[in-house]
């Protein structure tokens, strides 16, 4: 009776197997989880300035991001420095001396964290980065 079960148990266990692999077939890039557009306000003195950060991760090229600032110019502005470390993502922006470091929320659909820039007075705002499109 039990060699009955024998085939069903290796057909489960092959799809099993191919679907853990999926991963691995070209349509998943490691370290995409954040990729998308990602919104947010940056409070200063009572004033808003609208941010949008955008994540992309290439297969052989790893992970890039541009930023807008909405108000300002110019646009798709480099970020030279992206790494995450867990679920923590830090972003550098040279060309205005930004700074960007946040912590990833458990469902992938906020950043929320502090955003410096040298030669601004004042400490670190508040920066909380809301995912607009995977």
């Amino acid at each position: 009776m039990a060699f009955r079960f024998l085939p069903i148990l290796t057909s489960f266990l092959a799809f099993s197997a191919f679907a853990a692999a999926a991963p691995g077939d070209g349509r998943f890039v490691p370290g995409s989880e954040l990729d998308g557009t990602w919104e947010g306000i940056l409070s200063n003195g009572g004033m808003g300035l609208p941010m949008i950060f955008v994540i992309t991760t290439t297969p052989g090229r790893g992970t890039t991001a541009i930023l807008d600032v909405m108000d300002q110019a110019p646009k798709d502005i480099p970020v030279a420095g992206y790494r995450r470390e867990k679920d923590t993502v830090f972003m550098e922006v040279p060309a205005i001396g930004g700074k960007f470091d946040g912590l990833v929320s458990g469902d992938l659909a906020a950043i929320s964290g502090r955003w410096t820039q040298a030669g601004a007075a004042g400490s670190p705002v508040p920066l909380i980065l809301h995912r607009k499109t995977p």
